[in-house]
């Protein structure tokens, strides 16, 4: 057996606390992978003494994990190492040992997100994250392709902030929005950590498992704490507006360690 990966997951709890859940643990034996929770967390100074025999783990099934891929409906691309290509795939370490609806509808938060991509790319816009395609394997999806990008707002605000046109930086996700809504979908999930800097520093919105047409149901992906409205459960242009202010309100909030207020 070998341990490839831990994770604290977290939920949300009364009065919108977020709150510690449990340690997810993934690992393999032989070719099958497997996932279990662990009720408290693990650091990397527990790993050792982490018994993987004894957990007890749920196999992992890649119907549960992948969309098929169809030849009609998606892009097919190869890419190779050096290429500078982002390759999105599932959370498999949300695939806990709780059985449950959720559990088992990776596959099709990601077909979602496919259909999407494929309606961007044949749309493009500067500040929407360019899409290649799909990684195909045995006849699923198995990841996105995306244009490699050097770091979010996020990463850039925790960075230095000086580094941030903030009127400049509002005004490209707004535009990229407004290209979302012209196609009919909300973005439902604009956060700091969903906008990002191409190589001439311009913002561009990526993450669209959220992104869906205008009134359709949202499902378990409803936005980024903080940034978007409480109840939301379908898509709609409201939430995009709402989580804009909210950004707005994170850039002229924070303060700049470089120097400047």
């Amino acid at each position: 057996m070998k341990l490839l990966k831990t994770e604290f997951i977290y939920e949300l709890g009364e009065e919108g606390v977020v709150k510690f859940s449990f340690t997810a643990v993934l690992y393999t034996d032989q070719e099958k992978v497997f996932v279990t929770t662990i009720p408290r967390r693990v650091y990397d100074s527990d790993l050792q003494s982490l018994d993987l025999h004894a957990l007890n783990g749920r196999e992992i099934d890649r119907n549960d994990i992948y969309p098929r891929f169809d030849v009609d409906s998606f892009t097919n691309v190869s890419v190779s190492p050096r290429d500078k290509v982002y390759i999105k795939r599932p959370n498999v370490m949300m695939y806990t040992c709780e059985e449950s609806e959720e559990d088992t509808q990776l596959w099709k938060v990601m077909r979602e997100e496919a259909k999407v991509c494929e309606i961007l790319r044949q749309s493009p816009h500067p500040n929407i994250a360019k899409y290649l395609g799909c990684e195909v394997k045995d006849g699923y999806i198995v990841g996105l392709c995306f244009e490699r990008y050097s770091e979010t707002l996020r990463e850039r605000v925790d960075g230095c902030p000086r580094k941030v046109d903030r009127a400049s930086c509002i005004q490209s996700v707004k535009k990229g929005i407004q290209h979302l809504h012209a196609l009919g979908f909300c973005h439902n999930d604009i956060s700091p950590d969903n906008v990002m800097f191409d190589g001439c520093n311009t913002p561009v919105l990526i993450d669209f498992d959220s992104c869906r047409r205008e009134g359709e149901p949202l499902g378990s992906k409803t936005g980024t704490l903080g940034f978007s409205r409480t109840g939301i459960v379908t898509s709609e242009v409201e939430n995009d507006i709402f989580a804009l202010q909210k950004l707005e309100e994170y850039l002229n909030l924070i303060n700049d360690p470089c120097g400047k207020q």
